[in-house]
């Protein structure tokens, strides 16, 4: 990325209504577009930024933000019945790795690991962050923004993290700019909402999201209030669960941190 570069927006993408707001600078892309949605903004908006001074990830993380690497986040009003919405964290991973693989190439290990993480080879690559916020609104029909933040290592990634992490320019094995990846990004995003049509279509959205996603059999870690899950990764039930094979049978989980086995086994 070059300085002062402005990200572009796919053409068909600006041809349905989408729009782009670019910033030097942000504290948060997630949060500006939250911001935004509560002030009535019609949605359809991308934020990105050149850098977050306070970038975040899941359960109010930070999330290490230098210029070069990737922060953008997609604003969309109602865009299904409220009760849906979790299923946008599935659409969200579907675009972020089908623009990964059109920037890196096919073939690069590229892969999701549920719920929110882009690995590459086990090291992470990208993470994803959905949010929701109320907006304006009848008492007796208030409508809701969703927040669609991706964060991709394009130029660079953390070395003082406790897993690996590897950024998209050692993926392709050439340089890959930020903007490049968010043109295809925001052309990948057009495409798996039209799948998912709605939520009316979440079983096409699942069967792309394990057609991206890590393979069965990939020993996991689960955590979730003090306690933990170790076994096989198996698949995603209809609701978007994660089946977990352990030495006692299948563990459903809803929610939770997932970490590859063998690196939390390294890394504690």
């Amino acid at each position: 990325m070059a300085p002062g570069a402005e990200p572009v927006l796919d053409p068909a993408a600006r041809s349905l209504g989408y729009r782009l707001h670019h910033h030097a600078s942000l504290g948060s892309t997630n949060a500006e577009a939250l911001s935004l949605g509560r002030a009535g903004d019609p949605g359809r908006l991308w934020i990105v930024a050149d850098s977050q001074t306070a970038g975040r990830g899941r359960v109010g993380r930070s999330w290490s933000s230098p210029v070069g690497n990737h922060y953008a986040t997609l604003l969309l009003v109602d865009p299904c019945e409220h009760r849906l919405a979790p299923q946008l964290g599935f659409v969200a991973g579907v675009a972020l790795a089908a623009a990964l693989e059109a920037v890196a190439g096919p073939g690069r290990g590229i892969a999701i690991k549920w719920p929110n993480d882009i690995l590459c080879d086990g090291a992470k690559l990208a993470g994803i962050l959905v949010e929701g916020g109320t907006r304006p609104g009848s008492p007796q029909a208030p409508g809701f923004s969703a927040a669609l933040g991706f964060g991709v290592n394009c130029a660079s990634h953390p070395t003082d993290l406790s897993y690996p992490a590897t950024h998209l320019g050692l993926v392709a094995g050439k340089a890959a700019t930020r903007d490049a990846l968010f043109t295809a990004l925001s052309r990948a995003v057009v495409g798996a909402l039209a799948l998912w049509d709605r939520g009316r279509n979440f079983a096409g959205i699942r069967r792309a999201w394990l057609d991206h996603a890590l393979p069965p059999g990939v020993s996991l870690a689960v955590v979730r209030q003090g306690a933990r899950h170790v076994g096989t990764f198996q698949s995603v039930d209809v609701d978007g669960r994660l089946i977990l094979e352990t030495g006692s049978g299948c563990v459903t989980v809803e929610a939770g941190d997932v970490f590859l086995a063998d690196r939390m086994a390294a890394a504690s």
